[in-house]
């Protein structure tokens, strides 16, 4: 039985209506979107295929939430699926400028959520010595990628808006950073994001649908976590691959490593699963704050970084 509130549900459906908005559903997109409602059941006769072939009216389903929280959750759901990548359609536009004027969003939650956004710059920091001996080099690169799937997975949990989802990014970036140097390779910011958008890492997408499923109490922050926990992992996987390779292999090529390890992350992430709830549950409110602090800009996103690390 699914446990969606009507409001939660056309809040789902305005995702819909944005990620449809040019007319054409990206593959990430239905990923992501078949990824979030694989842990919670839509309602009796509702399969995502028939979520994906209604043509509903955005106006009309607006009107359907009324909750302040349900709409700062979705507002911010299809504000980072639109502005994901800097670019707005004029469809996205209307769509954004509708629910501004329907629920009154306010202009400083408008800038908060533009805010959010610029946290996507990577993390720095000090990179790992390079490893010749292979044996040696495979283990140190299992704990950099447990480490970084978990500061991840316990980072996506957090019931925030936006920034936890965001924060997961440069999480993920200096990752890559560290693996290239592990493995004796300098990477750089070209190829990190020409890996992103191949594997569809970091999406708006993605960002949208973990920001929504958070309405819904537990499941929200589990889809959140599992999510975050199995990309980081399968990132890692993949990098670890192409530093390996010497830059030889394309991230064409290594598509189904990265969906094929997403599973395996998902796994992986079962079998931490109780630690890191515990962990949620112990540092909640420490947690919220620090998201809260670094939209603000109190903290830096390294500083952050550390401060969950030592939660988990």
């Amino acid at each position: 039985m699914s446990t969606l509130s009507d409001e939660a549900l056309a809040g789902i459906r305005l995702l819909v209506c944005m990620a449809m908005a040019d007319g054409v559903l990206k593959p990430d997109e239905r990923y992501a979107l078949e990824d979030a409602v694989a842990g919670e059941p839509l309602p009796e006769g509702l399969t995502l295929n028939k979520l994906l072939a209604e043509r509903n009216d955005p106006l009309a389903l607006a009107k359907m939430v009324q909750k302040p929280e349900t709409r700062a959750y979705t507002y911010a759901s299809l504000y980072s699926l639109a502005y994901c990548d800097r670019e707005l359609a004029e469809s996205e536009n209307r769509l954004l400028a509708m629910l501004r004027t329907e629920w009154g969003v306010a202009a400083d939650e408008q800038r908060s959520l533009e805010k959010a956004l610029d946290i996507t710059e990577h993390m720095t920091g000090p990179l790992p010595a390079a490893v010749k001996d292979v044996v040696a080099r495979k283990e140190q690169l299992g704990r950099l990628l447990l480490r970084y799937s978990i500061l991840a997975g316990l980072t996506g949990a957090i019931p925030v808006p936006l920034v936890p989802d965001l924060m997961v990014v440069p999480m993920q970036v200096k990752m890559v950073y560290d693996i290239a140097a592990l493995c004796g390779h300098k990477a750089d910011k070209g190829t990190i994001q020409l890996m992103f958008e191949t594997l569809g890492v970091g999406t708006g997408a993605r960002l949208g649908v973990s920001i929504l499923c958070k309405l819904v109490p537990g499941w929200g922050s589990l889809v959140g976590a599992a999510s975050s926990f199995a990309t980081t992992y399968a990132l890692g996987k993949v990098a670890g691959a192409y530093y390996e390779s010497e830059g030889k292999r394309s991230f064409e090529s290594l598509q189904p490593m990265f969906r094929a390890e997403q599973e395996n992350g998902k796994q992986e992430f079962k079998k931490h699963r109780a630690a890191l709830d515990e962990a949620r549950r112990a540092h909640a409110g420490t947690l919220k704050q620090m998201a809260y602090d670094l939209q603000q800009g109190k903290i830096t996103p390294e500083q952050y970084a550390e401060k969950v690390d030592t939660l988990s």
